[in-house]
């Protein structure tokens, strides 16, 4: 499943979108996706992609920093919205990261 989650992606994902991103399958397939240094419009752009290639359930763990600001971190608890979305909550030890839970 890896290569075919990778390969979809990277029909639509830039290189160095792709460069962001790290695919591991346990039980459940773990998406990685590192968007620091964008900019938050680019960020949800990036993670509704991701969603919407993939089209499976899937944890994502978007890795968007915490000290030197907060916009992504806070556009992923308010604005990003996706039907595929089943829930969204910060990592609890760290306030860079966030974790969300993609359903079908």
């Amino acid at each position: 499943m890896k290569k075919k989650i990778t390969d979809r992606l990277s029909f639509i994902l830039t290189e160095a979108d792709m460069k962001r991103l790290k695919v591991e399958e346990k039980d459940i397939l773990k998406i990685t996706a590192d968007v620091h240094g964008m900019k938050v419009v680019q960020a949800k752009k990036f993670i509704n992609n991701i969603i919407n290639i993939v089209h499976s359930a899937f944890e994502m763990i978007v890795i968007h920093g915490y000290n030197h600001g907060v916009a992504i971190k806070n556009m992923l608890a308010e604005q990003l919205c996706n039907e595929h979305i089943e829930e969204k909550y910060p990592d609890e030890v760290n306030m860079g990261i966030t974790h969300i839970l993609i359903s079908l």
